[in-house]
């Protein structure tokens, strides 16, 4: 092969090159953008579930990382008083990203007949729960859709004067040992 022809095929598959090293360059910076969307919804709901364990709840922090359109917290019953909560996993859908996370509960509540009045039953529960975060704007914040995809929702212990247990020996007391022991438990996995 001649020179000029090796200068010729050079030139001819320059463009070629040039092309797939730009894609490839695009395609890491949407894998990397993707990555930190995904990261940044992960860390979005774990503050939101950090700030819904039963005995520190942060009503203030819930509501700012609540979306509006979404069912409010508080709507559905029972609620679960939350106790632990691990993130697992997430996956991007557009301007949504869907986080799972295996939670411990301790206890359900529901309203009872008497005003502001909330039958409690005492019930350790650990299971797996997926909330919808949508994305708010070009910031890259999230706000999470309250109530998790399966109807899961969480209750302060709030005004434990209120409280009527559903079943006799159960306490606060007990609750807060419960409580106490979940957490001191190895981490959830």
């Amino acid at each position: 092969m001649t020179n000029r022809r090796i200068a010729v095929l050079g030139v001819l598959a320059l463009p070629v090159l040039l092309v797939h090293a730009c894609r490839s360059a695009d395609s890491d910076t949407s894998r990397e953008r993707a990555s930190q969307s995904r990261t940044q919804a992960e860390q979005t709901l774990a503050r939101f579930l950090d700030a819904q364990v039963v005995d520190h709840y942060e009503r203030d922090t819930v509501n700012a990382l609540s979306l509006e359109v979404c069912e409010p917290v508080g709507a559905v019953e029972p609620r679960f008083w939350l106790a632990r909560a691990n993130i697992l996993a997430s996956e991007l859908r557009d301007d949504t990203a869907v986080v799972s996370a295996e939670i411990i509960t301790v206890a359900s509540e529901r309203r009872d007949s008497t005003p502001d009045g909330r039958m409690v039953q005492l019930a350790t529960l650990r299971d797996t729960a997926t909330w919808k975060l949508v994305a708010t704007g070009s910031s890259g914040t999230w706000r999470v859709c309250g109530i998790s995809n399966g109807g899961l929702d969480f209750a302060p212990m709030g005004d434990t004067t209120q409280i009527h247990w559903r079943v006799s020996g159960d306490s606060l007391r007990r609750a807060r040992a419960v409580l106490d022991s979940v957490r001191a438990s190895a981490p959830i996995r």
